[in-house]
């Protein structure tokens, strides 16, 4: 069974694929002012990383919004207060690297994994925000993202943005969604659960080729994007000498990560105004 799932073929064919439909070449708005949404502090640069690079080589403006605190991910390991402080001064650290400073950055501080539940809260302070930034292109979550966080920042970016009168350029960056075969091998299980599988990665695959329009070649900044997720400890890194302590690279024996460190960046990318549903 592991061997019809080889994924090494089918990986490259769907890479394949992918660069053949957004295009595979630079966007040639890399000047254009932008905002990236990440629902926890690492997802900015996990998804958009060496977009961040780039524009800021061309010369843009760009700005970070973390929606949440991050304090969640190792919970059971370190206190709450500690692991937000933390998270924080990470964050901090991988936007120098990627070239900007703290004041580029806003912080909402909304707590972890309850984001779905304040999402009426956060739609006024994101649209003070847009007000005081004035950006043209916003990026946020794929749409078909599965973390109620990812999905609820998308939800209020997008409700927030319907409130101008304007025009914005949409890019939204997937995360978690490439949590299927064939870039990352399955945990095989029942005959229904290989039956899931089956469906689950096909659907997946649908969707990546059939939204994502948008690609940049990222391959000269790879090393940096690296190294700004390498200012961000607590996922990269055990921590304490605990097992339990699970880093980006424990997830599907590293595959997970690697799907960041493609040479490309992946989008789905489209004009948003207000008369658009959210």
């Amino acid at each position: 069974m592991y061997s019809f799932f080889s994924k090494a073929p089918f990986l490259h064919f769907s890479q394949f694929l992918l660069n053949k439909r957004t295009g595979a070449r630079d966007n040639p708005a890399l000047k254009d002012s932008a905002i990236i949404f990440a629902p926890h502090p690492d997802d900015e640069t996990l998804g958009c990383g060496g977009t961040i690079i780039k524009k800021i080589h061309a010369g843009a403006n760009v700005q970070l919004v973390f929606m949440t605190d991050g304090r969640n991910s190792h919970r059971h390991l370190m206190p709450a207060g500690e692991l937000v402080a933390k998270r924080k001064q990470e964050a901090i650290a991988a936007a120098r690297v990627l070239g900007l400073d703290e004041s580029n950055l806003f912080f909402l501080g909304f707590k972890d994994a309850k984001l779905e539940s304040l999402i009426r809260t956060a739609i006024p302070k994101v649209v003070d925000i847009l007000k005081s930034t004035q950006l043209k292109q916003v990026y946020l979550p794929y749409i078909h993202e599965t973390p109620a966080d990812h999905i609820a920042t998308r939800t209020i970016v997008l409700e927030s943005l319907a409130q101008f009168d304007q025009n914005f350029d949409v890019f939204e960056y997937p995360i978690w969604f490439w949590s299927h075969w064939p870039w990352m091998h399955p945990q095989f299980g029942s005959r229904r659960e290989i039956l899931s599988i089956i469906k689950n990665s096909l659907s997946a695959e649908w969707h990546l080729h059939k939204d994502f329009n948008c690609s940049l070649d990222i391959s000269q900044v790879i090393e940096k994007k690296r190294a700004a997720l390498e200012k961000y400890q607590s996922q990269m890194t055990r921590l304490v000498p605990d097992e339990k302590w699970l880093t980006l690279a424990d997830i599907s024996d590293g595959e997970f990560l690697q799907c960041f460190f493609q040479e490309y960046e992946y989008f789905y990318q489209y004009k948003m105004n207000k008369k658009m549903d959210t």
